[in-house]
Protein backbone atom coordinates (compact mmCIF):
# COMPACT_ATOMS: atom_id res chain seq x y z
CA UNK A 1 0.00 0.00 0.00
CA UNK A 2 2.62 2.21 1.38
CA UNK A 3 4.21 1.54 -2.03
CA UNK A 4 1.58 2.26 -4.21
CA UNK A 5 1.57 5.90 -2.32
CA UNK A 6 5.20 6.58 -3.00
CA UNK A 7 4.64 5.49 -6.98
CA UNK A 8 1.86 7.91 -7.36
CA UNK A 9 3.69 10.69 -5.52
CA UNK A 10 6.70 10.28 -7.85
CA UNK A 11 4.06 10.10 -10.91
CA UNK A 12 2.89 13.17 -9.74
CA UNK A 13 6.62 15.03 -9.21
CA UNK A 14 7.71 13.85 -12.42
CA UNK A 15 4.43 15.61 -14.38
CA UNK A 16 4.59 18.26 -12.77
CA UNK A 17 8.40 18.41 -13.56
CA UNK A 18 7.41 18.36 -17.16
CA UNK A 19 4.54 21.09 -17.09
CA UNK A 20 7.20 23.56 -15.49
CA UNK A 21 9.52 22.53 -18.89
CA UNK A 22 6.80 23.51 -20.98
CA UNK A 23 5.63 26.51 -19.50
CA UNK A 24 9.35 27.86 -18.97
CA UNK A 25 9.65 27.54 -22.84
CA UNK A 26 6.25 28.87 -23.91
CA UNK A 27 7.00 32.05 -21.35
CA UNK A 28 10.54 32.27 -23.30
CA UNK A 29 8.73 31.74 -26.62
CA UNK A 30 6.29 34.52 -25.56
CA UNK A 31 8.65 36.96 -24.52
CA UNK A 32 11.08 36.58 -28.07
CA UNK A 33 7.84 37.29 -30.21
CA UNK A 34 6.67 40.25 -27.67
CA UNK A 35 10.21 41.43 -27.56
CA UNK A 36 10.80 42.12 -31.44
Amino acid sequence: MLNLVKGILKKIKYVKSKIFIVNYFIDNLLNKIFSQ
